[in-house]
This record gives C-alpha cells, sequence and structure tokens, in this order.
C-alpha cells in the first residue's frame, strides 16, 4: 500500500490525524499506523479514506497513478459548478487573505467535527 499518498492527501486538506480519524471513523493512532506502515489498513477504512479524499482506491493504494474515478470527475465538475463563484473570489485574494480564509475554513471543518 502507497502510505504516502494517504499522508499527502491529509496534508493537502490541512488536516491532522485526529480530524482525519474522525472524519472515517479511525483513531488518530490509526491514522498513524497506517501511515508509518504499522498497520494495514481493512478496506472499508480504505474505502472510506478514498471516498473522502475524492479518490480512487487503486490510486489511494498504489495500485494506479490515475487519481480519480469516473464517479469522482463527474463529482469534482458538478462541485466546481456549485462554487465556482466562490473560487473566482478567492483566486483574485492577495496571499495572506487566502491563507486567512483557509484557516477560517479548517476552524469551521473542525468546530463541525466536535458537534
Amino acid at each position: 500500500m502507497n502510505i504516502h499518498r494517504i499522508k499527502l492527501l491529509r496534508e493537502r486538506q490541512h488536516l491532522n490525524q485526529e480530524a482525519l480519524g474522525k472524519i472515517v471513523g479511525a483513531t488518530q493512532q490509526t491514522i498513524s499506523r497506517i501511515e508509518n506502515n504499522k498497520y494495514t489498513a481493512p478496506l472499508d477504512l480504505l474505502i472510506k479514506l478514498a471516498n473522502y479524499f475524492n479518490v480512487s482506491l487503486d490510486y489511494l493504494v498504489g495500485i494506479s497513478d490515475q487519481r480519480w474515478s469516473i464517479d469522482a470527475i463527474t463529482t469534482i465538475n458538478r462541485d466546481f459548478e456549485e462554487y465556482y463563484d466562490y473560487i473566482c473570489i478567492l483566486k483574485d485574494l492577495n496571499d495572506i487573505n487566502k491563507k486567512t480564509i483557509l484557516i477560517i475554513m479548517q476552524r469551521l471543518r473542525e468546530s463541525q467535527l466536535e458537534e
């Protein structure tokens, strides 16, 4: 299994191991052990991780370099259409404001996980 992809995807989402664990129903220790290749994740957990990161299971475990499945591409296109106006505004912000928005969104996501 390509453990580096799980860690990379998690870090791209600016998630710590604990937050990712809450999202997929695992502990921080489980995520850590997976990322450090000390535990082989069961299929149901791998599927949850792939679904959360919107990547194919084959990509997640290193079988393929094809990141997205056809279903994921369809979802990405639908999400892009829905959030296009937000993306345009974000794109026009300076780097400091982009980082500020990212921090705010992370805090909002964390507060939702705590509910």
